[in-house]
């Protein structure tokens, strides 16, 4: 876009020079004499360097500041120092941080008052599973339990540790994961762990807050999209800052960001459960799973591939950003005169 605009103006001022002359250079007094036959083209030429120089400037603020705002880095979260039972998810329910969100608060009640039993009864439905009648039932048994505050779940038996340095993944050495504790028996098969936690919001208002490359794709790593969803725009559970130590199981890949290849066999999932219409997320265990093994799942196909276009959008932004802050910088005016920094 740049070159494109610049370009023309670039042009028309080489045009209108003098011979022997660069646009918005100042003339010598030998190449004055040199070309006193066309006095007149002095004043042409540092008219159109002027206005040319005023244009640029102009259009250089708003392509940087456009650029900056694409570029505003994410609020970053240190794991280090999280207190889990002082996470917002856990001094409010998954219910009350709706609070936060007006428009969906009434889009609950609009959609619970048409579900609800006789008596205010619960009516639970799974989505998007398949299991036999006994454990499906089982599993709502559990999920019956989260809703009532009668559970907690079993977090006290997981762990958060970093992926030790000699990982075979490469990409996720030092990162966090989660283990089920080495304290502890493990965990069964079809064994719901907790709620997963965060700000519910539309698929529009979580765009419109993270509207930058290094905002989104931050946020993508600890957001859910429900796909299971009774009525209208999907929603998102944006979990960075505020969800619990579920945020921190990591996917079942090799090599993500090259292929498709599993290491591992995931061994949790995600499970949506509609409480009289309102759809609510788990994580639940698909297989038992030993002391000390890390709790893994399965991202998706489409996560993946939806990761790897932000991340090369990304780089071709930040690329342009350097060459838009080199060629604009000689003619930069006011605070934007200052070199560009690439966050």
């Amino acid at each position: 876009t740049l070159q494109a605009r610049a370009c023309p103006l670039k042009q028309k001022a080489a045009k209108d020079a003098r011979p022997g002359t660069l646009p918005g250079r100042p003339v010598t007094k030998s190449e004055d004499r040199k070309s006193d036959s066309v006095p007149s083209s002095s004043a042409a030429t540092n008219g159109t360097v002027r206005r040319t120089s005023e244009l640029l400037a102009s259009q250089s603020q708003e392509i940087i500041g456009l650029l900056h705002h694409t570029l505003t880095p994410a609020k970053p979260v240190n794991y280090d120092e999280v207190v889990w039972e002082q996470q917002l998810c856990c001094k409010l329910d998954s219910d009350q941080l709706l609070k936060f969100n007006e428009d969906l608060m009434q889009l609950k009640e609009t959609v619970t008052r048409n579900k609800c039993g006789p008596s205010g009864t619960m009516h639970l439905e799974l989505c998007g599973i398949r299991v036999k009648d006994k454990k499906r039932e089982e599993i709502l048994r559990q999920a019956m339990r989260f809703f009532e505050k009668k559970v907690r779940g079993p977090l006290d038996s997981l762990k958060v540790n970093r992926i030790s340095e000699d990982d075979s993944r490469e990409d996720l050495r030092g990162q966090w994961g989660l283990f089920c504790s080495p304290e502890s028996n493990g965990l069964p098969e079809y064994c719901i762990l907790g709620p997963y936690t965060g700000y519910l919001r539309t698929n529009k208002q979580y765009l419109a807050l993270h509207n930058s490359l290094p905002q989104l794709l931050e946020h993508e790593r600890y957001a859910y999209m429900l796909s299971n969803m009774p009525f209208g725009e999907p929603l998102v559970v944006d979990a960075l800052g505020v969800g619990n130590q579920l945020v921190l199981i990591n996917d079942c890949r090799f090599q993500p960001f090259v292929d498709d290849t599993f290491n591992s066999q995931p061994n949790v999932r995600f499970l949506e459960v509609l409480n009289n219409g309102w759809p609510h997320v788990f994580v639940m265990t698909t297989k038992k799973i030993k002391p000390g093994a890390e709790l893994l799942m399965d991202y998706g196909k489409g996560f993946w591939d939806g990761h790897r276009l932000l991340s090369y959008q990304l780089q071709a932004v930040l690329k342009t950003h350097q060459a838009a802050a080199k060629a604009l910088e000689p003619i930069l005016v006011g605070s934007c005169k200052q070199p560009i920094q690439v966050e």
